[in-house]
């Protein structure tokens, strides 16, 4: 083993050991040492897994608390803090470095011509669940879709786009005088120059801002967010958080990350990254997840890291999975 393989082990092991402390809180500079190198990746999933089958059979460590379940919150207000881990069975905080592999589908390329004088007023593109498609519209602006996203575009104003379902990361080219909207349901997003990803799915609307500004207007509800800046609309409730900026919309290259989010928000984004449903009992539904998920190929494999992350089961349901707590 060469000097530099020896280095990048101990890197490895380091990041492990690190990740175990449940006040660790530096996951760009993990993220980034992911992405410095594959053979990261590579490194640290070995080493997570050296450490997985020493470990096994011990018994786990004392609790320091309950874990909070997901509550209401009222509108534009942050989330309360989150009591600690379940009493049940403490949860743990991973970085899962699954080979760095992307599990989106083959990537497309739409381009859409500057005038569609003979098409239809709304013309549709879609991905199938796993895939990922790129758009680049008539002004220059660009949409990638995750799996399962229906994107409408209006013929006669490339400035103007429905995303009907799924998610979307939108770089904008700004237009002061021709503001970019995207209508999500009842709500449309207005570009103030930016790059900002979007999910509608279910009655449920997510919005988080990786550069710029957007604003959010819907009835009885007009906000600006900026970069790192998050809103999510469900119920009729809009809670407002910060986010990681850099973080928003990694499901582009495989990478997801969460600080404090509920496992309903996991399981949507792993459902439409892997192309398979990901359902939740009632007792997982409740908690919440702080790491980053590196995304494999192998959407099962990526799953059972995931279980292992949370302290959950996974259990193959229909023609996806479920994530529940362990039988007793």
């Amino acid at each position: 083993m060469s000097a530099e393989d020896r280095r990048r082990e101990a890197e490895a092991l380091d990041w492990v050991i690190r990740l175990e402390d449940p006040h660790f809180a530096d996951w760009a500079a993990h993220v980034a040492w992911l992405e410095a190198d594959r053979r990261h990746a590579e490194a640290f999933d070995a080493a997570w897994l050296a450490l997985e089958a020493a470990t096994q059979g011990l018994e786990p460590a004392p609790p320091v608390g309950r874990s909070a379940a997901v509550e209401a919150a009222p509108p534009l207000t942050s989330p309360s803090p989150v009591a600690g881990p379940s009493r049940d069975r403490p949860p743990r905080r991973w970085a899962l470095g699954v080979g760095g592999a992307l599990a989106a589908g083959l990537v497309a390329l739409v381009a859409l011509p500057p005038a569609l004088r003979d098409a239809p007023r709304v013309s549709t593109v879609s991905t199938a669940p796993g895939e990922q498609r790129h758009v680049a519209l008539a002004d220059g602006s660009q949409v990638t879709l995750n799996g399962g996203s229906v994107l409408r575009l209006d013929a006669a104003d490339p400035r103007r786009v429905e995303l009907a379902q799924g998610e979307g990361f939108f770089a904008i080219v700004h237009d002061a005088d021709h503001p970019f909207t995207v209508r999500a349901g009842d709500a449309q997003v207005r570009d103030i120059g930016t790059a900002f990803d979007l999910v509608q799915e279910s009655g449920r609307t997510r919005l988080a801002v990786h550069e710029g500004a957007v604003r959010y207007e819907a009835a009885g509800l007009t906000t600006r967010l900026d970069r790192g800046q998050a809103l999510e609309i469900a119920d009729g409730t809009a809670v407002r958080r910060q986010v990681d900026g850099a973080a928003v919309g990694g499901w582009r290259a495989g990478r997801l990350v969460y600080a404090d989010s509920g496992m309903a928000e996991v399981a949507g984004d792993l459902a439409r990254a892997l192309g398979r449903p990901v359902r939740l009992g009632p007792a997982a539904a409740t908690m919440r997840f702080t790491g980053v998920l590196i995304l494999d190929r192998d959407g099962e494999r990526t799953l059972r890291r995931v279980a292992a992350a949370t302290g959950l089961a996974l259990h193959r349901d229909g023609s996806g999975w479920r994530l529940d707590m362990p039988a007793r």
